[in-house]
Parts: structure tokens; sequence; C-alpha cells
């Protein structure tokens, strides 16, 4: 469907035209006073048409006493900017639009069902904000889209929407919490909310910003798409938000997706995870950035992939961490000293995959056969030198419960200062080694349990 288009169309066709406008000019905000109405009498439900809110009168806010009214959409078509408010029974939108014309502040504190085979949330100018402080239902997917130049805030003030469908948002949607925060694209979970559409979420708009959060449970199912050059995403958990393995994500066009694994306390036991079940990550052929913020074991699963990266022209598939948990070892082993942060299980693709590790973070991979190789980006200016505790070098080790051997049959580059050593497991390397910049240092053990470099 092309949103825009259909806008214009909305405001052109008949079906637009006024079958029941809200003046406002009554003695009580009642929906039942005819005198609110324009021609003197209150809309019976079905309503044929829409149902309009516009700046005539003087009651901006109106209470629904009439029941659950029904229409095929609800337009709020003032032409300068108001409040409105509603109140009272539920809205149902046969034809699954609600419409915001110019910049306004609508407010609707019923619960609204978006009905039809394309419902839509679009806004034709201005910067509007839309509140939906009732439960939100939809029976197909939800197109929440602008016309050009406008804005639009959608804020969803109930913990107990549920969408079976995909949510598409488009151009300068900002989907947030509570009130208007500045933060770009809000999905919450004040307290039980599910999303699991077919597609699941989608951010192609230019600097149309998602986050993610959980501040109760959020069951999170489908894929996560980001593929606008200027756009992002965040994934957090301030108590649980549990991703499952039908879902996936892709980066493209150098978008960016932060994770944010684990939120306060003790790195080791926080108080809130993201659950990772091996979640499918695909990089496009312009490639993008993964950013892990937090530490991804052993809270919340800790498999990231498997990882594919498809490049054009160079451009790498990047995931960054500046993590630091900062644990002390209990025996001096380096590898004890810090939490698991990454372990792709597998990787495909003919791309360079990057890992950009500052600040001492540790990549654990184990089993990455990116057949294009690796890049490990450490501390520029660090110390290869440091010891277990240091913040000056990145860090990169194979990761297997047993004995097993990392295979990396492409090119595999080191920049900055950079510390290797097979602790658990083994690193089997087929091509000559590139250090760009900085120093490398290798080490394996000497113990039993000894990792081989070869």
């Amino acid at each position: 469907m092309n949103l825009f288009a259909s806008v214009a169309q909305c405001l052109l066709e008949p079906r637009v035209l006024l079958s029941a406008t809200w003046n406002g000019a009554g003695s009580s905000t009642n929906w039942s006073e005819g005198a609110n109405w324009t021609g003197g009498t209150a809309p019976t439900s079905p309503v044929s048409g829409s149902v309009n809110f516009n700046n005539q009168g003087s009651h901006l806010v109106s209470n629904n006493d009439l029941g659950p009214v029904t229409t095929d959409h609800f337009a709020f078509l003032a032409t300068t900017s108001n409040d409105f408010t509603v109140t009272g029974a539920a809205l149902i939108a046969s034809g699954g639009l609600l419409l915001i014309q110019n910049a306004q502040a609508v407010t609707l504190n019923s619960a609204v069902t978006l009905q039809g085979s394309a419902p839509a949330v679009q806004t034709t100018s201005g910067t509007s904000t839309l509140t939906i402080n009732g439960v939100l239902a939809a029976t197909n997917d939800i197109d929440v889209a602008t016309s050009s130049g406008s804005t639009l805030n959608f804020v969803l003030g109930n913990s107990q929407n549920t969408f079976t469908q995909p949510i598409t948002f488009a151009n300068n949607v900002h989907l947030q919490v509570a009130t208007p925060t500045g933060t770009d694209l809000t999905i919450p979970a004040a307290g039980t909310n599910s999303y699991l559409g077919q597609a699941g979420v989608s951010v192609t708009g230019t600097n149309s910003d998602l986050t993610l959060t959980a501040g109760g449970a959020l069951s999170y199912g489908r894929s996560l798409s980001v593929s606008g050059s200027t756009d992002s995403a965040t994934l957090s958990a301030t108590t649980n938000l549990s991703w499952s393995s039908t879902a996936s994500i892709s980066l493209d066009n150098g978008a960016t997706l932060t994770l944010t694994p684990n939120a306060g306390g003790d790195p080791q036991n926080p108080s809130g995870y993201l659950q990772l079940a091996s979640i499918p990550i695909t990089f496009g052929v312009n490639g993008g950035t993964l950013n892990v913020d937090g530490a991804m074991f052993p809270k919340g699963g800790n498999n990231l992939g498997p990882v594919t990266v498809n490049s054009a022209s160079g451009t790498p598939g990047k995931i960054v961490s500046s993590q630091y948990p900062g644990i002390q070892p209990t025996n001096g082993a380096w590898g004890q000293t810090f939490i698991r942060l990454y372990n792709c299980g597998g990787s495909q693709g003919t791309g360079l995959l990057e890992f950009d590790l500052t600040n001492g973070a540790l990549a654990e991979i184990n089993a990455c056969d990116q057949s294009n190789g690796f890049r490990f980006v450490g501390v520029d200016g660090g110390d290869v030198s440091g010891d277990s505790l240091s913040h000056d070098v990145g860090r990169f080790a194979p990761y297997f419960t047993g004995t097993g051997v990392l295979n990396i049959a492409g090119v595999l580059e080191f920049e900055n200062a950079m510390q290797v050593n097979a602790y658990v497991g083994s690193i089997t390397i087929a091509n000559a080694i590139s250090v760009v910049s900085g120093q490398t240092a290798f080490s394996g053990r000497t113990s039993a349990s000894a990792g081989t470099l070869s």
C-alpha cells in the first residue's frame, strides 16, 4: 500500500466527507448530546463514513457514552493546532484508519481497534502526538507513517497491547512511552506485551530510531530490520525481555542496532536481561553495526548468530563492544576475568566480519566459519602487555565446552592493541595474519587444558 497516496485518497474521496462531525457546542462533553454534533443529532453506531473532529466549539475533550462506536475511520481535521481527548467506550475503525491533519495532540483513553486489510495511523502535516492509553488492537499489520515534512509522536500508554501482525514504521514516526521524551520509536513493556507479527518491526525511514525495552515482561518473537543509513535501533531489558528463536536481525546501509543484554547490578546476576536464543544476524551488502552494550554471559543466553555477512566493496559487518564487566579473577586465569560476550554459532556469506573491542572487551568465538575472514580491532594506542584486569587492550579467543578447533579459512586481520589466547579450544589459521596497526600478542596455555595456535 502507498501510505501517502492513501492519505490523499482519504482526504479527497467521498467517504471522508463529514458523516458525523463533532463541533463541541453542547453543554456537556458527552457524545449522546446532539448539540455537540453538526446537524444537532448524535451519531448511531455503525456510523457511515467517518467520525470527525475539527476546531469548532469549546469541548476538545469528549466522552463516548454511546457504547462502542464503529465507523470506517476516525479523523482529526483541525485547521489549527488543537489538543483532542476522547474517553469512554471503545472506538472501532472498520476501515482501519486513524488520520491526523496538521499539528495536533490527540489522546485516546478509549480502547481502539483497527480493523480492515490495511490498518494505518497517518498524519498529513506538522508535528502531531497521538497517545493511545486504551488497549490498541489490530486485525492485520499496522502501517504507521507520515506524509513528507510531518512528524508523529506515537505514544502507547497501555501495558496490555497485543499485536499479532507486523508493525511498520516509515518516515519520521516516533513511537514512545507515556509522554514524548525525544527517544525515537520506543516499544514499551510496562506490563505484559506481545509483538509476534509475521514480519516483525521494520525501521526504514530517515532518522527513524527504534528502542525496544522491557519495563515488565516482553516477548518479541519475530524479526527486526534496520536498513537506513541514519537509522538505529536499541534492544534492552530492565527486567526480562525474551526474544524467541523465530526472531532475526537484518542490518544494511550502515545501520546500527544496539543490544543491551543485561541491566543493573552484578553483571553475573543482573536485575534484567535480554534472552537471546541463537538469533540469526544478517549484514546486507552495504554493511552495518551490531553494538553489544553489556555482557552476554551467564544471564540471558550466550549465543549470537549464525552471522551472515553479504559484503560489497569490502564493507564489513561490524560487531562492537566496549563492555568491561570488571569481574575479579578467581585464579588469575585470563578468560575467567571476563564475561563471555560472543559465541557466534556459525557464520556464512562472503563478507568480512569485524569485531571492534575497546575498553578491555573480549570476543569468544565458537564455530564461526566466515569464509572471507575476520578483523579484530583493539584499543588504539593500547598496551598488549596488559594483565587480565587491563582496559587497555582488546581480546579474542576461541571458546568450546570441550576440545574444539576454530578454523579461520579467510583473512585474519588485527588492528591496534590486541591479545589472542587459545585457553579453551584451539585456532587453526589457513592464511597469512595481517597486523594492520599496533601490536598483537599471541599465547596458548601450558596446562593440561591448553589450547594451541597453528
